[in-house]
């Protein structure tokens, strides 16, 4: 699964540059964010007709078809597997995909009450996108006409690095993928999603158990990215 990630100090233009943007204004004001919960506003990526853009979305997926936003169901991550029959992925895995750039995400390991949580990103410390879908929800919330753009991140089977921490593991797409999970075909873009990321390119680390507090975040808790104890080897 994936409930906590970071962009870290991600600039704009870094992002640009990941996806290849068609339209790279206005800029998004982006703050380094280090303990992304689910249910935050987090950047994402997504392509409309010709046009690839970046724009602002809620982490918790709310389906298009659903009578009002809920969180009754966990609805931040979606299984790659068999998410074409899945009522509320079909539509998306097969016209709304997008790309959710990232610097590492956090993973939990030991028992109930004593679990460590780990850093997992790329060794080169470059950014990285995951594969998502998304929905646009628009009703009424409290009288008041509300239109609600939102995402889930799918999931996989974990690498042999991350199998090391937890049984499962966010999709995270190597950059020559990006066009074809963004424009492809469903059953071509599912192919390269299910593919394993390499687990030589990963790197792995204990961090502080501060980043089990969603509260604990912002642009000075990079302490919450660092090492506590040895790296995990693939």
């Amino acid at each position: 699964m994936c409930g906590r990630f970071a962009t870290q100090n991600m600039t704009w233009s870094e992002i640009v540059d990941l996806s290849r943007l068609t339209t790279v204004g206005p800029a998004l004001n982006l703050e380094p964010r280090f303990n992304i919960a689910p249910t935050q506003l987090v950047p994402v990526v997504r392509q409309i007709g010709d046009v690839r853009e970046c724009v602002m979305m809620q982490w918790w997926l709310t389906p298009h078809w659903a009578k009002e936003p809920s969180q009754k169901y966990a609805m931040f991550n979606a299984k790659v597997d068999g998410i074409e029959h899945k009522p509320a992925f079909r539509e998306p895995i097969q016209s709304k995909r997008c790309l959710i750039p990232a610097m590492n995400f956090f993973e939990w390991k030991g028992t109930k009450g004593a679990k460590v949580p780990y850093y997992i990103g790329l060794k080169d410390l470059q950014p990285f996108c995951f594969a998502g879908v998304w929905d646009r929800w628009v009703g009424t919330v409290n009288g008041e006409s509300k239109t609600i753009e939102s995402f889930a991140i799918l999931t996989t089977n974990a690498n042999t690095l991350v199998a090391q921490i937890h049984h499962r593991m966010p999709v995270l797409l190597p950059q020559e993928n990006y066009d074809l999970w963004l424009e492809g075909k469903r059953d071509h873009a599912l192919e390269v999603a299910k593919l394993p990321f390499r687990a030589d390119q990963m790197k792995a680390f204990p961090v502080d158990k501060a980043v089990g507090n969603v509260k604990n975040d912002g642009p000075d808790r990079e302490d919450l990215i660092a090492p506590q104890g040895e790296f995990f080897k693939a």
